[in-house]
């Protein structure tokens, strides 16, 4: 039995030779065992962002984790990929587990897949953001988050090529930040812009790297 059906399978027939063992796409597929190979896992994070009208100040939704790893500490909502379900879908689906919230539809940002994201396994990421105006939703806590909230964002430049993200929910009295690293890789057209991870206060896994490049992309689309 192959993964996918004869009919979709007739998609892959290139152009209909048997490869150097002999063997046709069919003999192939029907061979193939993917449990031979390690591969990693796959998840989804979402950063949603609010805003108001003519303000250049954001929001961002965390959750605060409630089971291992980083647990107690604050997150983007996500979670991992299942099996026969498209990434944009997880997304949505994983957005209205940990918080409630229906009707957005997120876009892909960047994918990360450093070996040591993640004590659990190596666990490859795709980054998502959404932006809404601010008092549109109400974010519920649910399945793996023990809170959802609405925190102001700042990422502060302290250096030439070190930042503090600081996120604070004044209302609730929760002040969170994640020291980070800029660095620029050049030799190709376009620059590669990354940051890194390299201190937390309260900030789950390297979600503060995740939280700064959605928030950077965000004011981007803003203008």
């Amino acid at each position: 039995m192959t993964y996918l059906n004869d009919e979709k399978n007739k998609y892959f027939a290139g152009d209909g030779s048997r490869n150097e063992e002999g063997k046709s796409l069919k003999e192939f597929l029907e061979e193939y065992d993917a449990s031979l190979y390690k591969n990693p896992s796959s998840t989804v994070d979402t950063a949603v962002f609010t805003y108001k009208k003519d303000s250049d100040r954001f929001k961002i939704l965390l959750v605060k984790r409630r089971n291992h790893p980083s647990i107690g500490q604050w997150a983007i909502p996500g979670g991992f990929v299942e099996f026969d379900e498209d990434i944009d879908l997880t997304a949505r689906r994983e957005l209205e587990e940990e918080t409630g919230l229906t009707g957005i539809v997120p876009v892909q940002v960047k994918t990360y897949g450093s070996p040591d994201r993640d004590p659990r396994t190596r666990i490859v990421t795709t980054l998502y953001a959404a932006l809404v105006e601010e008092g549109s939703i109400n974010p519920m806590a649910g399945d793996d988050a023990a809170e959802a909230e609405l925190f102001e964002i700042e990422l502060k430049k302290i250096s030439e090529d070190t930042y503090k993200l600081c996120l604070i929910n004044s209302e609730k009295e929760i002040s969170i930040s994640a020291d980070l690293t800029k660095s620029v890789i050049t030799g190709g057209v376009i620059p590669v812009v990354k940051y890194e991870m390299t201190g937390s206060d309260g900030v789950a896994l390297d979600h503060g790297v995740l939280i700064a490049e959605a928030y950077e992309f965000i004011k981007n689309v803003v203008g």
